[in-house]
């Protein structure tokens, strides 16, 4: 019997763990790069964990670049203390970026609960385990991973879906939807769209109020576009390009 999934609602304020059931939207393990740099996974969790789930959004890797963590903390606090519209709002993630479900068979779960089981140390040390607690009632064999660093955890649940006696591992995964910023990197340009949505969150927010902005470089922000998805303006080019439905390093429901 498969082990429940975490529901973990957003809301436009505050997110809130409700309760564990079936959900999360797809994700495709086979499409993310396992690959990294080792002094990049040296320095994850970073000060700023919510930007280090951005700035790997953009990365193509399974843990976040220093040089892209470092621009996006820099633009991002330069963005929010010249424009009022940006403050408050943080980047929504499809996870958590530290946490794994995972769900194995009845002798694996037997020799993990007497300590004879050892096929995933090595990638327990990789991810730096912290925490694995069981879920689910006494026919369940489910865990839930909790890691020292913040990682693209599709990519992670690839290396633990191939141990032996592994039946499925997954992240885990937040459904609804909050405010959040958007990014896409063109050169050295990073296009920044900050969402501030509101309505019923919990079943994908209904109203949307978004702000562009590029910056380059040398730190110089352009303010690029405003759109409202209650007004009857039409959306414009950046937002459409860069925001929501561009399905870049945010995502729409």
């Amino acid at each position: 019997m498969p082990i429940h999934r975490t529901l973990r609602v957003a809301g436009a304020g505050a997110l809130a763990l409700l309760c564990r059931c079936t959900g999360g939207p797809p994700t495709d393990l086979g499409a993310i790069p396992d690959h990294w740099e080792t002094s990049d996974l040296e320095a994850t969790p970073r000060a700023d964990q919510n930007l280090e789930l951005l700035a790997l959004s953009v990365s193509g890797t399974v843990v976040a670049r220093q040089e892209i963590y470092d621009r996006v903390v820099r633009d991002v606090t330069a963005i929010r203390a010249s424009h009022v519209e940006a403050e408050g709002i943080s980047y929504f993630s499809r996870d958590t970026g530290n946490e794994l479900l995972l769900e194995v068979d009845a002798a694996t779960f037997a020799a993990i609960e007497e300590h004879a089981y050892h096929d995933w140390d090595e990638l327990n040390a990789r991810w730096r385990l912290v925490n694995s607690h069981i879920l689910g009632g006494p026919s369940s064999h489910g865990f839930l991973l909790q890691f020292d660093g913040i990682y693209n955890i599709p990519a992670v649940a690839r290396g633990y879906a191939e141990l032996t006696g592994v039946i499925y591992a997954e992240p885990d995964f937040w459904i609804g939807d909050r405010s959040t910023i958007c990014l896409t990197l063109e050169g050295d340009r990073y296009r920044f769209v900050f969402d501030r949505a509101g309505g019923d969150c919990p079943a994908g927010c209904t109203s949307h109020h978004e702000f562009g902005f590029s910056t380059n470089r040398s730190g110089a922000i352009t303010f690029e576009a405003e759109w409202d998805s209650t007004s009857s303006r039409g959306m414009p080019d950046f937002i459409g390009r860069f925001g929501r439905r561009a399905g870049t390093s945010c995502y729409w429901w």
